[in-house]
């Protein structure tokens, strides 16, 4: 069991927030609330839905901007745009808050948790919005301070 837990990332606090995350892989991304899929249609149809939108993913804490009564609590962390790469669905080009840059970065706000859209297959169609969480839905997420597309985990885990 001592293996198993060791296993688990943790971020490595000190470095960079990332600039890309990837938010879901190709495949079965299991959740706490089910299974939900990612084929390479329904990724364009994400990236068509984004597209359509015209305008930049938005980051939140903790979906406030879905559940904050107070609109003063459902202020943005930060921006980015979709893309779809080889390897799933990712948020690109993000620009965070210096509030929510130094926070990151200082180990306050641990993981990513994109508000999806999903079809009656449960495929994944859309992304509303992301927001910083300590609490992933996504099991096995990965830790922001870990997911740089430049940064490769195994590097972190020897």
């Amino acid at each position: 069991m001592l293996a198993l837990l060791n296993s688990v990332p943790l971020p490595k606090l000190g470095k960079t927030a990332p600039r890309e995350v990837r938010m879901f892989k190709f495949g079965a991304n299991r959740t706490t609330k089910g299974v939900f899929i990612l084929t390479k249609e329904s990724a364009h149809a994400a990236l068509a839905d984004y597209t359509a939108q015209g305008h930049a993913l938005t980051w939140d804490y903790d979906h406030a901007t879905f559940t904050a009564a107070d609109p003063q609590h459902r202020i943005a962390a930060g921006s980015c745009r979709l893309a779809v790469r080889a390897d799933g669905l990712w948020a690109v080009d993000i620009e965070w808050t210096a509030k929510a840059k130094a926070a990151i970065e200082a180990g306050e706000w641990a993981f990513c948790s994109p508000a999806l859209k999903f079809n009656a297959k449960r495929e994944i169609t859309g992304v509303r919005n992301v927001a910083l969480t300590n609490l992933p839905a996504t099991h096995g997420a990965t830790p922001l301070l870990l997911n740089d597309a430049r940064n490769h985990m195994t590097q972190y885990l020897k």
